[in-house]
C-alpha cells in the first residue's frame, strides 16, 4: 500500500520529536525515533530508527582510566561525562550543562573532573557530585598527588583541594595557567605569559625554577614522574638533574611543536602530548623516548604500557591494543567521501581506513598504515565492484584493492582535484576532477571531457543505474557514456539529478525558480531519446516533492529514489516516467541525508552528513 502525507495529517501529527537514547548500549541496537516531530509541520515517521550512539554529537576533551578496576572515564562538551566499564559505555547524569575539560583517577572508582566557570565533579560510590571551588573562571587542567588536587585554569587561577574542600592559591601571574606537576610535595606550572618560565610555589608565594637550555624558547608543559625526575617540554624535553637541566633525546621529537600539551603516567609509562602523543620508559633513566605513538589522536587514555584509547575531540572513538586499532561504534563517526559500490555497498573513508557499515557499527575493510600517505579527510575518491575489489585515488596515483591487498597500479605526478569516481560494468574506470572528465588507460588518465584543455571546468560522474555512466559539467552540462563516447544530453541545472528508470528512460530532476510557464518548485524532466532533448513535465505527479529542496538520488536494480534536504523524505518513482507516479517510500526524519543504500534485507539505511550518523528505515 502507498504511504501517503496530506495537510491534515500533517496538521494532527504535528508534534515534538523525542529521541529515546539509553545509557547503556551494548548490543548495537537501533534506537526508535519516537512520536512525530522533524518541526510542527513536518511529523517524523516512526519507522525511521537511528544507529546507537551513547555520545550523541558530544565533543570530548579528556579521559582517565583507573586500573585497579578498568573504569575508564571520558569528558567533555554540555557537561557529558561518559564510563567504559565491562565492554560497555553509559551516559553519565551529572547536573551542568556547563563543558568538562579534564579528569583525573583517584584510585578504584574515584575520579574528579573539572571545566568551565570553576566546574568541578567528583565519582565517588558510583555516583558524581558537584563541588564548590570558590571561583568562576574556566578549569583547563588537573593535576594530583597522593589524596591532593590542583586545578589550574584561566588568567592565573590554581585551586588546591584538601581534606577540607577547595582553596585558592595567589596567581602566578595574569596569564592562563598551562600545565602542573607535583614533585615531592611542591607544585610547578608553566604558564602563557612566561613562557619561557617555570614557577614553583615555595608555600606563601611563587618562584622561578632555575632556566634550562631552551634559551628563551616556550616551555609549554613540566612533568613529575613518580620515580622523582622533573621534565620540562620546550623545544625538546628536558629533565632536571643535580647539575641542572639536560635533554633527553631531542632527535625524537617532531620539528614543529604546538600549544597542546598533556601528560599521564600508567606503570612504568610516561605518555606526553606536545603536539603530537609520545612514550617514555621510566624503568631505564637514561633511556629514550620510544617515540611518536602510531594511530595517536588528540585525545588518549592509557590503559597500561602499551593499549590505549584514543580520538577526536568530535568523539570518534579508537581502541588500540597490541597495535590493532579498531572503531568504537559507540563514538562519533568522522567519515569521509563515500566509495559507491556495483554490489550495494557502501564503503567509506574514515579515520582508520576504509570502512564499511555491518548493521551494528563501523568496520576496518583496509587499514590507514596500509594506505600510503592516507588522511580520510584529503582528496580521496573511489568505487569498485565490491567490498573486496575497489579502487581508490588520491593526486592521480591509483590503486586496486583486490584480494586482501592494495596495489598501485598507476602513478601520475598530476594534481587532479578528483570530485568522484565511476566503473563501467566492463571495468572501465573514470574519474571526475574540477579540471574535468577523465579515462583511466591501465598508464595514465585519458582526458573524456572537455575535449580542449583551454575549457576545463568542473565534473562529476557516478552510475545512471541502467549500467551505464552519467556526467555532469559546467552549468549543468550532462553526457551520457555509450560505448566509449560520451555523448552530450542537454542542460540541466547544476543540482539536477539525472538517473534511470526501470525502463531504462533517463529521468531529470531539478529546481526551478520560477518561469513563464511554470511558477517553480522542483521539474521533472525526462529524456526523449528520438529527439535527443529533455522534454519537460513540470511538476507532475511530485507532489509535496515538489516544494521541497533536493539531496540527492540513486538509481539500482530498476528501483528510481529520490531524497529531500532537511526535513528528508524518500520517493520512489512507480511505472513509467511519463506517468510520474512518485511514491512516499520515507516520511520525514531531522536529517540531512548524503547516502541512501537499500540494504537486502529491503531496509533503506542513510547516512546523514550533518553528524555522520546512521539511520534505518524499515516500513
Amino acid at each position: 500500500m502507498k504511504r501517503q502525507v496530506t495537510a491534515l495529517a500533517l496538521a494532527l501529527l504535528g508534534v515534538t520529536l523525542l529521541l529515546v537514547v539509553p545509557l547503556g548500549c551494548s548490543k548495537g541496537e537501533y534506537i526508535p525515533l519516537v512520536g512525530p516531530g522533524v518541526s510542527s509541520d513536518w511529523p517524523a515517521d516512526p519507522g525511521w530508527l537511528l544507529a546507537p550512539s551513547v555520545f550523541g554529537g558530544r565533543f570530548v576533551y579528556g579521559g582517565a582510566w583507573s586500573g585497579e578496576d578498568s573504569l575508564l572515564v571520558l569528558v567533555g562538551s554540555a557537561g557529558a561525562a561518559f564510563e567504559h566499564a565491562n565492554g560497555q559505555w553509559s551516559r553519565v547524569a551529572i547536573d551542568t550543562r556547563l563543558a568538562l575539560r579534564s579528569v583525573i583517577s583517584l584510585g578504584a572508582g574515584e575520579f574528579i573532573a573539572v571545566g568551565d566557570r570553576g566546574l568541578a565533579s567528583r565519582r565517588t560510590g558510583g555516583h558524581w557530585v558537584t563541588e564548590e571551588t570558590g571561583t568562576d573562571q574556566n578549569l583547563n587542567r588537573i593535576v594530583t598527588a597522593g589524596a591532593e588536587v590542583w586545578a589550574l585554569g584561566e588568567q592565573g587561577t590554581v585551586r588546591h583541594r584538601t581534606v577540607a574542600g577547595w582553596e585558592g592559591l595567589p596567581a602566578p601571574g595574569t596569564d592562563d595557567v598551562l600545565s602542573g606537576a607535583v614533585l615531592n610535595d611542591t607544585l610547578f606550572v608553566t604558564t602563557d605569559g612566561d613562557s619561557s618560565q617555570i614557577r614553583v610555589w615555595e608555600g606563601t608565594a611563587w618562584g622561578t625554577v632555575s632556566p634550562g637550555p631552551w634559551a628563551g624558547r616556550a616551555v609549554r608543559g613540566v612533568v613529575a614522574t613518580p620515580t622523582g625526575r622533573l621534565l620540562a617540554a620546550a623545544d625538546s624535553l628536558y629533565e632536571r638533574g643535580p647539575y641542572g637541566w639536560r635533554a633527553v633525546r631531542p632527535e625524537n621529537f617532531l620539528p614543529e611543536w604546538t600549544h597542546y600539551f598533556d601528560s599521564v603516567v600508567v606503570g612504568h609509562t610516561l605518555w606526553i602530548r606536545y603536539g603530537s602523543w609520545f612514550r617514555f620508559d621510566l624503568l631505564d633513566p637514561d633511556g629514550p623516548l620510544s617515540g611518536w605513538v602510531p594511530l595517536s589522536r588528540s585525545v588518549l587514555v592509557p590503559l597500561g604500557d602499551e593499549d590505549f584509547l584514543t580520538g577526536y575531540f568530535s568523539g570518534a572513538l579508537y581502541w588500540v591494543r597490541s597495535g590493532e586499532e579498531r572503531q568504537d561504534p559507540a563514538g562519533n563517526v568522522d567519515l569521509g567521501a563515500e566509495i559507491k559500490l556495483a554490489s550495494g555497498g557502501p564503503l567509506f573513508f574514515g579515520g582508520p581506513g576504509v570502512l564499511r557499515w555491518d548493521g551494528a557499527g563501523l568496520q576496518t575493510v583496509l587499514p590507514a598504515n596500509l594506505i600510503p600517505d592516507y588522511w580520510w579527510e584529503g582528496d580521496w575518491r573511489g568505487c569498485g565492484r565490491s567490498e573486496s575489489d575497489f579502487y581508490l585515488t588520491r593526486n592521480g596515483t591509483v590503486f586496486h584493492y583486490q584480494g586482501g591487498q592494495l596495489l598501485t597500479v598507476g602513478s601520475v605526478v598530476d594534481e587532479m582535484d578528483p570530485n568522484s569516481m565511476a566503473l563501467t560494468e566492463a571495468g572501465v574506470l573514470y574519474l571526475a576532477s574540477r579540471r574535468g572528465l577523465w579515462r583511466w588507460t591501465g598508464v595514465n588518465w585519458e582526458r573524456q571531457l572537455p575535449a580542449m584543455a583551454d575549457q576545463e571546468g568542473s565534473f562529476n560522474v557516478w552510475p545512471d543505474g541502467n549500467g551505464s555512466l552519467v556526467a555532469r559539467g559546467p552549468q549543468g552540462a550532462f553526457h551520457r557514456l555509450q560505448g566509449d563516447l560520451w555523448l552530450p544530453l542537454g542542460q540541466l541545472s547544476r543540482d539536477g539529478i539525472l538517473l534511470a528508470a526501470a525502463d531504462g528512460t533517463l529521468v531529470g530532476v531539478q529546481p526551478n525558480n520560477g518561469s513563464v510557464d511554470y511558477e517553480g518548485g522542483n521539474e521533472l524532466l525526462v529524456y526523449d531519446e528520438k529527439a535527443a532533448a529533455f522534454r519537460t513535465l513540470w511538476g507532475r505527479g511530485m507532489g509535496i516533492m515538489q516544494n521541497q529542496g533536493l539531496g540527492g538520488g540513486t538509481s539500482r536494480d530498476g528501483e528510481l529514489l529520490i531524497w529531500t534536504s532537511r526535513p528528508s523524505m524518500v520517493f520512489r518513482l512507480n511505472g513509467p516516467p511519463s506517468a510520474a507516479d512518485w511514491e512516499l517510500v520515507a516520511g520525514p526524519v531531522d536529517a540531512d541525508i548524503r547516502a541512501l543504500i537499500r540494504l537486502t534485507g529491503g531496509e533503506l539505511l542513510a547516512l546523514d552528513q550533518g553528524d555522520d550518523r546512521f539511520y534505518l528505515y524499515r516500513d
